[in-house]
């Protein structure tokens, strides 16, 4: 591989390792006791990287690794996946030369699990919940010296979600892997509403959840040249649960009930209230009678007819809402709202912080920490982007164009929980003090939306321009994520574990139990009561022991988020 390919990277190489390090020279070292407690792992450390995070190990070591890529991954002439400009820039930083035991583009769980069985695993590798929960308990993977290595940045980068996604990997006290952490901040839940309709029928906006149920029955009046009109927005996949937080009831995840018991949220018996409202509507005609067997796409032609209200999504969702805007002119006023609620105290939307991967260290690895090293100069390539431009190729517009996205070619990424928060807060700001430099340079993509904005807001109207006014602006749809951040108002599962076994056999089942029933009472071809029959069938054909599970599970990982109470 020619490192002079990249001339910019070449010439200010050792300014910006100057840069990257310099924060660890007068690091102390970690107490005896603690760095005892990491294990043998980190005793073969040498002691001057004992104390130094970020520091470079002399001489390099070899840190071997499998992957699996996309078959189209943009590698530069005389590169792949073995050899590239991303694996030499962690050997010029860190002195950790990463070497592919093997790569593939397909099948890497059934290899992954070949090697296991042979006992050939990697110094570190990619795994999934399931994985890494048996490698922990066949004694296969090594702790993490956390405290230790991680730099500042990259713990706060981590504990956006309270800690939750660091707690999945933790077993017995002990990390036992990097999360290859999301944020679950974009979930939020909002209620987008025909603002237009409003006006016309001379409604007020709404305050609380029987206000939003009153709107909806009153849009079943309308009448329309297209068919008939319905209040709320419903198809097969029966995604209620935004419906359901209005009333304090969280079905699908799990929750802790006041003795500390974690507890399925659809056993809630006041989920029979709900239930019965929801029945109610559909008998007022504000619920599509056919949502049972059409998907997404095919109700959404409903809305973009004009023959729905009211829309339950995340901050993105009215990119499905392509008739608001004919012609250069808004035909469509979609309003979006925090969820109400049925009574004085808010709404939480539920969200899941569960990881999908993590990143384990065998049992066997020398040098444990260098994973935390790796995790380290990758946040601070996401931090200061100006400082590692290798790292970042593919933010670009250029390099958009072209598919010449770099980041990929990382054996290890970690996403930001913070993303969806700090869009919420720059994009905002931006838009109210017509100031597009407080949007970070290096997000292309935001600083594009911004315009956007301006643009509708200086009166031309257009679908992307409406699209990006109704997400980024001050009022925004990213402004509400913000504010529903710092006041509390998410409700997150309880439980973030791999799957239970009796989960792994049984839930996919008793789930659609649910959606059966649910399905049955809203259509009112079953009474509301006949939810206890559900809910005790539900028990008796597995529920009582995934439960027992999942609260076996609990007793040994703490609730990050315990005591938390919306503002």
């Amino acid at each position: 591989m020619n490192k002079l390919r990249y001339p910019a990277l070449a010439i200010g190489l050792a300014m910006l390792l100057t840069l990257f390090n310099a924060c660890s020279k007068n690091e102390a070292s970690p107490p005896a006791s603690t760095a005892a407690a990491t294990g043998s792992q980190t005793a073969q450390a040498s002691a001057s990287q004992a104390a130094n995070p970020t520091g470079k190990y002399d001489p390099s070591i070899e840190f071997t690794t499998v992957r699996v890529y996309d078959p189209k991954q943009y590698f530069d002439p005389g590169d792949d996946i073995d050899s590239n400009a991303v694996y030499d820039y962690y050997d010029t930083a860190l002195g950790i030369k990463l070497k592919n035991l093997w790569a593939v583009t397909s099948d890497y769980d059934s290899k992954l699990k070949v090697a296991i069985a042979s006992d050939t695993l990697p110094d570190f590798f990619k795994a999934s919940p399931v994985v890494l929960q048996q490698l922990v308990t066949d004694d296969m993977v090594a702790s993490l010296p956390w405290d230790e290595y991680a730099s500042d940045d990259l713990k706060k980068w981590v504990s956006y979600d309270g800690g939750i996604q660091m707690q999945s990997a933790t077993f017995n006290g002990k990390l036992m892997a990097v999360p290859e952490t999301r944020g679950p901040y974009g979930d939020l839940g909002i209620v987008y509403i025909r603002k237009d309709w409003l006006r016309e029928m001379n409604l007020s906006e709404p305050q609380t959840m029987d206000d939003l149920n009153n709107i909806a029955k009153a849009f079943a009046q309308r009448s329309s040249a297209n068919g008939k009109v319905f209040g709320y927005f419903l198809d097969k996949s029966l995604d209620l649960k935004s419906f359901f937080n209005s009333y304090h009831l969280y079905p699908k995840i799990w929750v802790k009930d006041e003795a500390g018991n974690v507890t399925y949220g659809s056993l809630d018996p006041r989920m029979k209230v709900a239930l019965q409202e929801l029945q109610d509507l559909f008998k007022a005609g504000a619920i599509d009678p056919e949502f049972g067997v059409k998907d997404k796409n095919k109700e959404l032609e409903l809305v973009n007819s004009d023959r729905v209200g009211i829309v339950y999504g995340r901050y993105t969702d009215a990119n499905g809402f392509k008739n608001a805007v004919k012609d250069d002119k808004l035909v469509q006023d979609w309003g979006a709202y925090l969820l109400p609620s049925v009574d004085d105290k808010p709404a939480l939307s539920q969200v899941n912080s569960s990881v999908k991967n993590y990143f384990a260290v065998s049992k066997k690895s020398k040098h444990p920490e260098a994973i935390i090293k790796l995790a380290n100069l990758w946040i601070d390539s996401q931090l200061h982007p100006e400082k590692h431009p290798i790292m970042n190729w593919g933010k670009t517009e250029k390099a958009d164009a072209e598919n010449h996205i770099f980041y990929t070619i990382n054996p290890l990424v970690i996403f930001g929980q913070a993303d969806h928060i700090n869009m919420g807060t720059y994009l905002p700001n931006a838009d109210k003090l017509k100031d597009p430099s407080l949007i970070p340079s290096d997000k292309k993509g935001q600083i594009k939306q911004y315009h956007n904005v301006q643009d509708y807001e200086n009166g031309i109207v257009n679908f992307t321009n409406w699209l990006a006014w109704l997400q980024a602006s001050e009022h925004g749809t990213m402004s509400m994520i913000k504010t529903a951040y710092d006041n509390n108002l998410y409700k997150f599962d309880a439980f973030f574990g791999a799957p239970t076994a009796t989960m792994g056999q049984k839930m996919a089942t008793l789930q659609a139990k649910e959606d059966e029933m649910m399905t049955k009472i809203i259509l009112g071809a079953a009474s509301v009561d006949e939810y206890d029959s559900f809910i005790a069938e539900w028990k008796k054909l597995g529920g009582d022991q995934i439960t027992a599970e999942v609260n076996e599970w609990a007793a040994t990982h703490q609730d990050p988020l315990a005591g938390r109470t919306a503002k």
